[in-house]
């Protein structure tokens, strides 16, 4: 099926629109990222709605197609268990990877409608920026002082010559 149908070709036009309304909203702040996320949720239902709807029409051809096949065979099991394995009707992975891009970018635009600020900057704390501060690093301790050192062995008495009688 692939990019046969119109709503293939929807899909992707949404889906690109809606990644680059995703990319613009990570540099924007204030209401025009209010405005940006509004699109991308917009966006984003869209998605559900047409991958939903695509998937569930798969299904009722699906449908279709085996009571086409019920009365095509009479009834004549060996028939029906042919036209069976002839025909396999699926979504494919291309219906579900729409209904989740549009989910992330239904949740995206929620976000970006719900935050007070703009994702906070490089430069900015944001610690800082909600009234709170991490505390003061603790000064390392002194290193522990070396131990002592040993006093001086006892002189030990001369050793004796060996080899004399």
């Amino acid at each position: 099926m692939g990019m046969d149908t119109s709503d293939a070709k929807i899909t992707l036009a949404v889906a690109i629109i809606g990644l680059i309304v995703a990319i613009a909203l990570l540099a924007m702040k204030g209401s025009g990222a209010k405005v940006l996320g509004a699109i991308a949720g917009v966006m984003g239902v869209i998605l559900i709605v047409v991958g939903v709807l695509d998937i569930m029409d798969i299904k009722n051809k699906a449908g279709d197609i085996e009571t086409a096949a019920t009365a095509q065979a009479g009834g004549d099991q060996a028939t029906m268990d042919a036209l069976a394995n002839m025909i396999k009707i699926s979504s494919s992975f291309g219906l579900w990877l729409v209904v989740v891009g549009g989910i992330v970018l239904l949740v995206g635009g929620i976000m970006a409608i719900v935050m007070k600020r703009g994702l906070p900057s490089v430069a900015a704390a944001p610690d800082a920026a909600a009234g709170w501060s991490p505390p003061a690093a603790e000064a390392p301790a002194a290193p522990a002082a070396p131990p002592a050192p040993m006093p001086p062995a006892a002189p030990q008495p001369p050793a004796e010559p060996r080899g004399t009688p």
